[in-house]
């Protein structure tokens, strides 16, 4: 439960008679509303306020409630002190301290603390110009709120929540956004560098099997680091976008069988090739779609498969001779052969050609040789499209 904090506010003169904000709230007010509560701000309400400005520097306020509060031009950056004494917002030198700090070579004489906000709650508030640069901000609630020029440098935001946020021109570099709820999310900028996005950027909404989230929210993360000119990092949204098209048509699928056969079948292929046509089918040639090029974006995935393709062919092509010689000359004799059947399987799948030296009546390996032209031919061409797709971006 929320702890109301008009009657605080009203000794303090922030609220007049009638209940109406008279001045903007400043540090100052949230010290002794935390000093009259014990010398805890855990779920003190300070919704609706206009926080404008306010000095929140190394200030310990998590799971406060600050929701549809204006705070624009809000500091929350680490608090410095030199002998006890704390330095003023926009000294010079407090970036070179930070990066003393970061570092571990910080003078003895100065510390720092971090503004920490866990588990508090800002929804529906604004957020422009504010900084909150190295805040320990994990399990925010962010949703709906509007943020225009707001500084999330190195910030912890580790599974917050940014339902509905709009987010325009924000610095998220290197911020840490693991496991962050970013459905209906409108993102705009170009401050992205080295974002902590967790491994194999798989969102929290994926590994939940939440897809209609998920499908929105990479489309955003790829788009938005496309317009940025990181191109790399927008092919691994846009391979987990298609990942994720392909486990709702799987969920699709598996939803059309229950209602045939009474029950969730999970990954039984058979049963969903039986029961769940045609969403079954559509996800089968995904996947073979995503092992085979990595829906464009794994092109050397490609040139494994057309080798992998080239050796298990290359047994056709060879004629054995009876049994194998384990003499010297006898195993250098059948890696000859070996060799040259590896080199006939080589050429049927890239279509060279064989030359006019090889006698043309070879029996059955005529076919297979032409249904290796067909499909090394196709690989080729899959991996040049992929190639030049990622090349041109």
């Amino acid at each position: 439960m929320a702890i109301d904090t008009t009657e605080f506010l009203t000794k303090l003169c922030v609220y007049d008679e009638n209940g109406n904000q008279r001045c903007r709230i400043t540090r100052d007010h949230i010290e002794k509303v935390i000093e009259w509560n014990g010398g805890k701000a855990k779920y003190l309400n300070f919704s609706r306020l206009d926080l404008r400005g306010a000095d929140l520097r190394g200030m310990d306020l998590r799971q406060t409630y600050f929701e549809n509060c204006d705070l624009s031009g809000v500091v929350a950056i680490p608090a410095i002190e030199s002998d006890g004494q704390p330095w003023p917002i926009g000294d010079s030198s407090t970036q070179d301290t930070l990066a003393k700090w970061e570092n571990g070579s910080l003078e003895e004489y100065i510390t720092v603390k971090k503004t920490r906000l866990d588990g508090a709650f800002l929804g529906g508030s604004t957020l422009d110009g504010a900084t909150f640069a190295y805040a320990q901000m994990e399990q925010v609630k962010f949703g709906e709120v509007r943020a225009e020029g707001t500084i999330f440098y190195k910030a912890n935001l580790k599974k917050s929540i940014f339902r509905f946020a709009q987010l325009y021109g924000v610095d998220l570099r290197y911020a840490d956004l693991r496991e962050t709820n970013l459905y209906g999310l409108q993102l705009t900028t170009e401050y992205l560098d080295d974002i902590d996005w967790g491994d194999e950027y798989v969102s929290m909404h994926e590994w939940k099997g939440k897809w209609d989230e998920a499908i929105p929210v990479y489309r955003v993360l790829s788009r938005v680091h496309e317009l940025a000119g990181m191109n790399e990092i927008a092919g691994k949204f846009r391979y987990r976008l298609q990942t994720a098209i392909s486990g709702k048509l799987l969920q699709e699928a598996n939803l059309q069988v229950k209602e045939r056969r009474g029950r969730y079948i999970g990954s039984n292929w058979a049963l969903g090739l039986l029961f769940g046509r045609p969403a079954y089918i559509h996800w089968l040639c995904r996947k073979l779609i995503d092992r085979l090029w990595g829906f464009g974006e794994k092109p050397f995935s490609v040139v494994l498969v057309l080798g992998l393709i080239v050796l298990l062919g290359s047994p056709c092509y060879m004629d054995y001779g009876g049994r194998i010689d384990f003499t010297i000359s006898g195993l250098v004799e059948f890696f000859s052969r070996l060799l040259h059947a590896l080199y006939f399987s080589a050429v049927s799948s890239t279509a060279l050609g064989y030359g006019s030296w090889i006698r043309q009546d070879i029996g059955f390996t005529r076919y297979l040789g032409v249904i290796q032209t067909f499909i090394g031919t196709g690989l080729i061409a899959l991996f040049l499209a992929a190639f030049a797709r990622r090349w041109t971006r």
